[in-house]
């Protein structure tokens, strides 16, 4: 593959995950809020709204590696309900929901003047707002 033939896959690719992302995302959240699912769904089963996300998000991959487990010299020809492609499209665009709960956690935590502290089970420094004892990936605080 050429990379001009590359930028052009690309291109498409990420016009595909558009229209999936404007569709399949208007199933999943409120009209206000576009990572509501993940929010409520958190509330209702006890989790975090990132373990809700892996979830979300490994239930994509673990349908490519299955593919890939399955036929490995054509994995594209193992998937019965949706192409190996929309899968592709699916995981992309989790990510890039991973993203979207990322800032949308910096910019409330920013506007609550938001302090670096060290989190005793993730990152080597988190931010967090002034008096909270749990970090935003929901780890209790040193």
């Amino acid at each position: 593959m050429t990379p001009q033939e590359r930028e052009e896959l690309f291109d498409t690719m990420n016009q595909e995950e558009r229209k999936l992302l404007s569709s399949k995302g208007a199933d999943y959240s409120s009209v206000g809020d576009c990572l509501s699912n993940f929010k409520l769904n958190a509330e209702r089963l006890g989790l975090g709204k990132y373990q809700v996300w892996a979830i979300y998000c490994m239930k994509h991959l673990d349908s490519i590696f299955n593919a890939i487990k399955k036929t490995p010299m054509s994995p594209y020809a193992s998937l019965k309900s949706e192409s190996i492609h929309t899968r592709i499209n699916d995981a992309r665009n989790y990510l890039g929901l991973l993203e979207c709960l990322l800032v949308e956690d910096l910019v409330q935590a920013d506007s609550h003047k938001a302090i670096p502290v060290d989190c005793i089970d993730c990152y080597p420094i988190c931010v967090v707002p002034r008096g909270m004892t749990i970090c935003p990936c929901d780890h209790h605080l040193k």
